[in-house]
C-alpha cells in the first residue's frame, strides 16, 4: 500500500475530490495525508475498489432434485409415505388400498418421484411410484401415479413421467411400461398423448381385472 499511495508526483487527494473515493481507499488516503505524504487518489482508488454488495445466489435444488416447468421433482423418501397416504383416497375418489404400499417408499423410494411447486415445495402436488425391472433390465415400470385434483391438467403428471423416464434412461432402461383400466378414458388418452402404445390384456391382474398394457421407448421427447 505504501508504495502505491506515496506517489511523489501525485496531487493531494483533497484537491481531486475525496468523496469520490471508496471508503477503504479514502481511509488509506486520510492516513497518508495525516502523515504528510502526498497521495494520488487514482492509485488509491484502484488499489482499494469499492466493495460490491453481496448478491443472493439463485435458488438451487437439493441433491437429487430437478426443477422443471415450475415444479420441484425429487426422489421419494420414507417420510413421504404418511403425507401421500393421507390424501390418496381423496385424490382418487375411492380407497386405493395396498396399491400404495409402504414398500414403495421404504425400499423403492429413490426410484419414485414427488412433485411440488417451486414457490411452495412443502405442498405435495403429485407422486409417481416406479422402478427399474430386475427381470428385464432395460425396462422401467410405472406402478402408480396420482395428482392433486386441484392442479390436474396443468402438466404435473406429464412432468413426472418425463423426469422418471429421464432418470431411468440414465440408469440403462430403454423402455417404459405401465397399466391402465380399459374403462379409464382419461388415463387412456393421457398415455396415448405421451406416445405409449396400448395392448388390451384380459384378466391381466386377476379374474375380471382387464388392463391395457402401455409401453413405449425411452427417453421421452425433450420437455414436459
Amino acid at each position: 500500500m505504501d508504495r502505491a499511495v506515496r506517489h511523489a508526483g501525485g496531487v493531494g487527494w483533497y484537491a481531486r475530490g475525496r468523496r469520490s473515493l471508496p471508503p477503504v481507499a479514502r481511509s488509506a488516503a486520510v492516513r497518508a495525508s495525516t502523515a504528510g505524504v502526498p497521495c494520488d487518489w487514482h492509485v488509491a482508488a484502484s488499489l482499494f475498489p469499492e466493495p460490491q454488495p453481496r448478491r443472493r445466489p439463485p435458488w438451487t435444488p437439493r441433491c437429487g432434485c430437478t426443477v422443471s416447468s415450475g415444479l420441484v421433482l425429487r426422489p421419494l423418501g420414507v417420510a413421504d409415505f404418511t403425507e401421500a397416504r393421507a390424501v390418496a383416497d381423496a385424490w382418487f375418489g375411492r380407497p386405493v388400498g395396498l396399491t400404495m404400499h409402504r414398500l414403495f417408499f421404504d425400499q423403492l423410494g429413490p426410484s419414485g418421484l414427488r412433485a411440488a411447486a417451486v414457490e411452495d415445495p412443502d405442498r405435495m402436488l403429485g407422486v409417481l411410484l416406479g422402478f427399474a425391472s430386475l427381470a428385464e433390465p432395460e425396462l422401467a415400470y410405472i406402478h402408480f401415479v396420482m395428482v392433486d385434483p386441484e392442479v390436474r391438467g396443468s402438466g404435473v403428471a406429464r412432468a413426472l413421467y418425463h423426469e422418471f423416464g429421464r432418470r431411468m434412461f440414465a440408469c440403462g432402461c430403454r423402455r417404459v411400461r405401465t397399466l391402465a383400466a380399459p374403462t379409464n378414458g382419461r388415463s387412456l388418452r393421457f398415455h396415448e398423448s405421451l406416445g405409449f402404445v396400448g395392448t388390451y390384456a384380459s384378466e391381466y391382474v386377476g379374474p375380471g381385472q382387464d388392463r391395457v398394457v402401455f409401453e413405449r421407448a425411452l427417453p421421452f421427447a425433450p420437455g414436459p
